[in-house]
């Protein structure tokens, strides 16, 4: 990966800059021998019918910047996402957005910001994926960055999911949201907290493993958590 620059004058090794007016791309290293990547997408599907069925895809490189949120959003309700893989997005992989959606055994794998991010929505699942190596652009953790974040939310099942690896929380709900089960998730290796419920109301917290992260469980501003 190169860091961007915002001149041509600015670019050495390891850089690149992009003159958007006259549509050249230059960068800073000898291409000769290597294969270079740029993207001009940020976006890979929108998906704006309720009831559509997205399986058995992949999504992959796409230059989505946080603004956007997922280089595949989800945006209606009853969704159904089903063995698909979201990989090397430059920021996030997956948003989804409205109610009754369902997110199963999908893979979400570095991505550079986060790999499924969820907000507004209500009666979301969220089971069986891998979420694994995520913010490999080392976003501010603190912000939305990592395995899966959850937010502004009612009744939720997050469960038998692998969260493993990522730069930031493994499996983090806030902003309140409200009756969020954890069930049998297994989140380790995480640089944060393997599983986080912030500012949020209702929790049950049952059967999970969290091992080998920076907290293995982290509570913060809540109430009426079962543990």
């Amino acid at each position: 990966p190169l860091r961007e620059v915002g001149s041509r004058g600015s670019v050495v090794a390891g850089t690149f800059f992009l003159d958007r007016a006259g549509d050249r791309l230059y960068v800073g290293d000898d291409p000769t021998g290597n294969e270079v990547e740029a993207s001009v997408r940020g976006v890979g599907l929108n998906v704006r019918s309720a009831g559509s069925v997205i399986r058995g895809l992949g999504f992959r490189g796409y230059g989505t910047s946080p603004e956007l949120l997922g280089a595949v959003q989800g945006y209606a309700d009853d969704l159904t996402f089903d063995n698909n893989v979201f990989e090397h997005n430059a920021a996030g992989g997956t948003a989804l957005i409205g109610s009754r959606i369902a997110y199963r055994h999908n893979t979400a794998r570095e991505n550079g910001q986060i790999g499924v991010v969820a907000s507004r929505t209500n009666d979301l699942v969220l089971h069986g994926n891998l979420l694994d190596g995520n913010n490999t652009e080392r976003f501010y953790g603190a912000a939305a960055a990592g395995g899966f974040k959850l937010g502004d939310a009612d009744n939720v099942t997050i469960s038998e999911n692998l969260a493993e690896d990522n730069a930031g929380h493994g499996l983090w709900a806030d902003i309140q949201s409200y009756n969020v089960n954890f069930l049998k998730n297994i989140a380790r290796r995480n640089s944060a907290a393997g599983i986080f419920f912030e500012w949020s109301r209702r929790a049950v917290i049952a059967s999970n493993v969290t091992v080998q992260n920076e907290q293995g469980l982290l509570i913060s501003e809540s109430s009426e958590v079962e543990i």
